[in-house]
């Protein structure tokens, strides 16, 4: 663990990679994230260099990737559609400009341009060691809320601490997994003394070509600090940890307002949860996890984050209810990541109003690449309830495998606990929601 005011980000690709520089910039923006020089988030290629898009395609070995690449950004079904339909589209003239190249055999340009693998930390941090923000503007008025976006806090007391996969006892080495897929719990004693309150939570991806997911969860108790432990396929959480955040691909870092904090006690320990899932032969390095920035000054509004939606799928879609646990004032959802896994399209979720409108808070098609948390402003007054419903490309069943499904709207509200009626606990700890 290690204190520190900016996130990892990968480097660029060497200079001579024959791309011409405008077909470089649209890459490096668009798909440079998960078709980095070691693809990541079971991408199957990397598009890095022309010699990358003339390479025979994996998924058929009749075409060249270049050929495949010109269908995905020109298809109509958008399960296939690249970027992602949740991603930045292409603009026409980027489409233009790509496809020209692609079409003319990605044949390598004389005045070339490196594509740079796109960070997956989100907004730049900043560069200060104390504050999350960093970007220059002022301290933020904000109130009651959370934002994607650097916030400076004017905060002295505040401090960023990194938990990443490691190696069994060298915090410093990155995990290796081999061929196959398993969960990895890495425990770490809290760095800081007394109780803490969670302002910002950043990603730090840095290797992590076998990564599926994370999740960060407070635990109930104290463990080992630097425990290693690999739990298969199992994925479960029954000693009453609470989770925090989580990560999957295309998932963005989270900041507070000034008045808004998730209570972190330092008498307890916390638990990054690993999902590893290597498609490959060979043994893959991880040294990844989460950025949290804290302070010592007690926030307005206490948050956390509840597990809503269902473990009940078994079909095209599935559908869950939220039944808020306290029921005798209002909850503010400030924001919120829809999770499923591959076979997920779309997810929807509904505010039933005690007595009114239905309000629908979400409705968003689904891609795994791009599991992205979204800026909520949402009130469930006393009587209402939530209905998460996900849409699945195929039949799909509930399980932890990628090759199973999964239907969460993980929501950050506040005031903590509020929103939790603990259904679901015997799979996710106390701070469930599910139907």
């Amino acid at each position: 663990m290690t204190t520190t005011g900016t996130a990892g980000s990968a480097g660029p690709a060497e200079a001579a990679s024959g791309v011409p520089c405008d077909v470089a910039k649209i890459v490096s923006q668009h798909c440079s994230l998960c078709h980095a020089a070691t693809p990541r988030f079971s991408a199957p290629m990397p598009l890095i260099t022309a010699a990358d898009f003339r390479a025979a395609a994996k998924s058929n070995a009749s075409k060249k990737v270049h050929e495949l690449v010109l269908e995905r950004i020109n298809a109509s079904d958008t399960s296939r559609l690249m970027p992602p339909v949740t991603s930045s589209k292409l603009s026409d003239a980027d489409k233009q400009t790509f496809g020209a190249w692609l079409k003319a055999g990605a044949m390598s340009a004389a005045n070339s341009c490196p594509v740079t693998e796109k960070s997956t930390d989100g907004p730049a941090a900043g560069s200060g060691g104390t504050g999350a923000g960093g970007s220059g503007a002022p301290p933020s008025t904000r109130s009651g809320g959370a934002t994607i976006e650097p916030q400076e806090y004017n905060d002295p007391d505040m401090k960023c601490y990194k938990f990443l996969t490691h190696a069994r006892g060298n915090f410093d080495a990155p995990y290796v997994q081999g061929a196959g897929e398993q969960y990895v719990n890495f425990t770490y004693k809290a760095p800081w003394t007394g109780t803490a309150y969670m302002r910002a939570i950043k990603i730090a991806v840095g290797k992590a070509p076998a990564l599926h997911h994370w999740l960060l969860f407070k635990d109930a108790t104290a463990k080992p600090d630097g425990q290693v432990s690999e739990v298969g396929l199992l994925g479960v959480h029954t000693d009453g940890a609470e989770l925090l955040y989580g990560w999957a691909p295309g998932a963005t870092p989270l900041y507070f307002d000034p008045d808004v904090g998730m209570k972190l006690p330092s008498n307890v320990s916390y638990t990054l949860e690993a999902h590893m899932n290597n498609s490959g032969l060979s043994a893959q390095e991880d040294h990844n996890g989460v950025e949290v920035c804290v302070t010592s000054k007690v926030p307005t509004h206490i948050a956390d984050i509840t597990w809503v939606g269902t473990d009940s799928i078994a079909g095209t879609s599935a559908v869950g209810t939220c039944t808020p646990g306290n029921r005798s004032q209002p909850i503010h959802i400030i924001a919120a990541q829809p999770h499923m896994h591959k076979q997920g399209r779309h997810m929807k979720t509904v505010v039933n109003h005690k007595g009114g409108m239905p309000e629908v808070i979400h409705d968003n098609p689904f891609d795994f690449d791009d599991q992205r948390y979204y800026v909520k402003n949402a009130v469930l007054m006393p009587g209402d309830t939530m209905t998460t419903t996900c849409s699945y490309n195929g039949p799909a069943t509930f399980g932890p495998s990628t090759n199973q499904e999964m239907c969460y709207f993980f929501s950050v509200a506040w005031p903590a606990g509020a929103l939790n009626n603990s259904s679901g606990a015997l799979l996710h700890g106390d701070n469930t929601c599910l139907n």
